[in-house]
Formats: C-alpha cells, sequence, structure tokens
C-alpha cells in the first residue's frame, strides 16, 4: 500500500464542500458515519471488498476519520506510476469537525504517517 498526502494551497478556490451535491443522485455526498447503509449505493464498495472494508473502517464510530468521498482508478490509469491491480482515491476529514480548520491537525497526521 502506498500512502500520498496532499495538502491544498491556502489560496486554492477550488474547495470541497461538504456535503456536497452532482448530476446522479448515486454519485453524491454520503455520510457514511451517520448512515452506514448508504455505502450499498457507492458502486465501487460494491464492487471492491477491501475498499468497502476500508471505508467502513474509517466512517467507523471508532474512527477519529470520516471520508469526504472515493474515487476508483482503472490499473492502467495514466499517472498511476508503478503497475497495480487497484488503485483509489480516498479524501479523509477528521470526524470532530472542529479539527478540520487547523491545519497542524491534518500535518501532524501525514507526519505521522
Amino acid at each position: 500500500m502506498r500512502v500520498e498526502v496532499a495538502f491544498e494551497a491556502e489560496e486554492h478556490t477550488g474547495l470541497l464542500q461538504i456535503p456536497w451535491q452532482a448530476a446522479e443522485p448515486d454519485n453524491c455526498y454520503f455520510d457514511l458515519r451517520e448512515n452506514p447503509e448508504a455505502i450499498d449505493r457507492l458502486e465501487p464498495a460494491r464492487q471492491h471488498r477491501p475498499l468497502r472494508g476500508f471505508l467502513t473502517a474509517l466512517n467507523s464510530a471508532d474512527s477519529v476519520f470520516a471520508t469526504a468521498r472515493s474515487k476508483i482508478y482503472p490499473a492502467s490509469a495514466e499517472g498511476a506510476g508503478e503497475p497495480c491491480e487497484f488503485a483509489s482515491r480516498v479524501d479523509l476529514i477528521f470526524a470532530a469537525e472542529p479539527f478540520n480548520f487547523e491545519r497542524s491537525r491534518y500535518e501532524e497526521l501525514a507526519h505521522r504517517l
């Protein structure tokens, strides 16, 4: 497993609004902490059991995280780097909302990873 951490620049204007909406009803934000059954609406989670387990663990009551969105990439995705069988992206936020506004919390997390 490879983990990459990316911090958005302070001046970045494409901030992720939570909850976010999309044109397709099954491609919108689902609060998996509040509604764990909503994971069944996520096609990638239905198709890929490890991703489902990962999202379930991240959004559990015991986790300090919640997920904002996730995406899967084909194994041959351009820019994926080395060959792989599965690639995904999961955007994390802290479950405790005030922590999401403290950049130092993310930096500390990245350092520990």
